[in-house]
């Protein structure tokens, strides 16, 4: 049960020729070929060759693991996130939090799991969203923007949890994440 990555953009020409632009009629199974895995399309743009999707697959063998991905039937359509190979599929009840940095609007961004912790985006004009290495991610301003979560975010009162992020520090920039059991404020955590 552990989300794989995939890049789209390493996917051939073929791919980019018959699928959909947005990605709703990409499916991925194991290697029989009918075993549908949840996944979640964070993007699939056909204009730019580019996309990323992370889907729920079993590597617990020690040897290579198939699956497939299919694509380019138009009638099909995406699954909503809450269906069972939707995008809340792919993040078990381990993850607290899954926010792959696209906004949501401006002001926000979305958290994929089901537990819904938007961000939102502080600090004097918020941090904006920039294409990043693999998909989106935001442009900080190094001194006062900021993403904040929502209090009720699962980690608070906890003292073990693992963080993982890409990050290309510019500038002087303080610390990349700050925990706290108490209210947020701009500046050091």
């Amino acid at each position: 049960g552990f989300p794989i990555y995939v890049n789209l953009a390493d996917l051939g020409t073929d791919f980019w020729t018959y699928v959909k632009n947005g990605g709703g009629d990409i499916r991925i199974t194991t290697v029989d070929g009918t075993t549908e895995c949840a996944r979640e399309i964070v993007k699939c743009n056909t204009a730019d060759s580019t996309g990323e999707i992370h889907f729920k697959g079993n590597l617990l063998n020690l040897t290579d693991v198939v699956f497939y991905i299919y694509y380019g039937n138009a009638a099909a359509s995406d699954y909503a996130v809450s269906d069972t190979y939707g995008a809340r599929n792919v993040w078990d009840a381990n993850y607290v939090g899954v926010w792959h940095m696209k906004d949501a609007t401006t002001s926000s961004v979305d958290d994929s799991t089901s537990n819904g912790y938007t961000g939102t985006k502080t600090g004097a004009g918020g941090p904006a969203e920039v294409t990043f290495n693999i998909g989106k991610g935001q442009d900080f301003n190094g001194s006062s923007d900021g993403i904040q979560m929502d209090t009720a975010v699962g980690y608070r009162g906890t003292t073990d949890f693992t963080i993982s992020m890409w990050n290309q520090a510019v500038n002087s920039e303080k610390w990349l994440f700050g925990k706290s059991d108490t209210a947020y404020s701009t500046g050091n955590p």
